[in-house]
């Protein structure tokens, strides 16, 4: 017996997931998930149904332990600073999803009831203002609570020139506070990892990322809270009967926004119609120094 292709069927090899670096500065591999320029993307054709969900997301985990960045109220702040809906459609041609934690939105442990953070520059200002890092002028750099410059050092896990670094960047910027991207490798202590991660899949077990027990190297993803450190154990142990309690993981979800260790750009998709990627939507071109402006308004 052999396995023959229906009549008429023309073998399609799909492309490898779509390589969202800048094409003439980085090769294309399957592992890269990054935002290339909007104008780079070639192909009139729509994915259609050959859109395909992946476990994979690009987010910044934060510096849990010192400085700004260790008060769960700032993290929430760079979250909804972060034009994350329009990188999704101009950036990434509309491939990914937003989510409101780590936990594939396809999973039945995704808590759906936990809205996405809104991207609002004037309210994030004011709850800035609230929580002590003011700004002289509307136009000078915002200070931190020392009354020095608020600067935010982010490392990267291949480096910091894509577009997501600038808009970040930028974002960040239009409420005075100032972010350096560097280098992974690049010595130093840093307020947050930009990078590519694999969500848990079919399991999203996070108890090895945020229970306060797991030695980590490093001060991203640490967490040390005692109500979230007993969910994730009592989902781990869920996870050895039939059925696992989704809605322990839901509650996991509730408890992570409300930390917000990291801030989750987007979960990944990926085309798999050969005939080429869809076009973004909208125009977001690094080379262009007015794109914050035509995202905003």
């Amino acid at each position: 017996m052999s396995l023959r292709a229906t009549p008429g069927y023309t073998f399609k090899s799909p492309p490898p997931a779509l390589d969202l670096y800048d094409a003439g500065k980085k090769p294309a591999t399957p592992a890269s998930f990054e935002f290339r320029l909007a104008d780079q993307f070639g192909g009139a054709s729509s994915c259609g149904k050959f859109v395909v969900d992946l476990p994979t997301a690009t987010l910044i985990a934060w510096n849990t332990r010192h400085g700004p960045t260790a008060d769960p109220a700032f993290r929430a702040l760079l979250t909804q600073l972060t034009p994350r809906g329009a990188l999704i459609r101009s950036g990434s041609a509309s491939l990914g999803e937003l989510l409101s934690a780590p936990i594939p939105r396809q999973h039945p442990g995704y808590n759906a009831s936990v809205l996405i953070r809104s991207f609002d520059l004037n309210e994030t200002s004011a709850a800035l203002e609230s929580l002590g890092y003011k700004r002289k002028t509307p136009d000078a750099p915002r200070l931190d609570k020392d009354g020095k410059e608020l600067v935010l050092t982010i490392k990267a896990d291949r480096g910091a020139a894509s577009l997501v670094a600038k808009v970040i960047v930028d974002a960040f910027a239009s409420v005075g506070i100032q972010a350096h991207f560097e280098d992974e490798k690049a010595e130093g202590a840093a307020d947050g990892f930009l990078a590519g991660v694999s969500l848990d899949w079919p399991r999203s077990d996070l108890l090895g990322n945020f229970h306060s027990k797991v030695a980590k190297p490093d001060p991203f993803w640490s967490l040390a809270d005692p109500a979230l450190d007993a969910l994730l154990e009592s989902y781990a142990a869920s996870l050895t009967y039939l059925t696992p309690s989704f809605a322990t993981l839901q509650q996991i979800h509730k408890k992570l926004f409300e930390l917000e260790p990291v801030t989750v750009l987007m979960q990944h998709k990926t085309c798999l119609d050969p005939r080429g990627a869809p076009k973004p939507v909208g125009k977001i071109n690094a080379r262009d120094p007015d794109w914050f402006r035509q995202i905003i308004l």
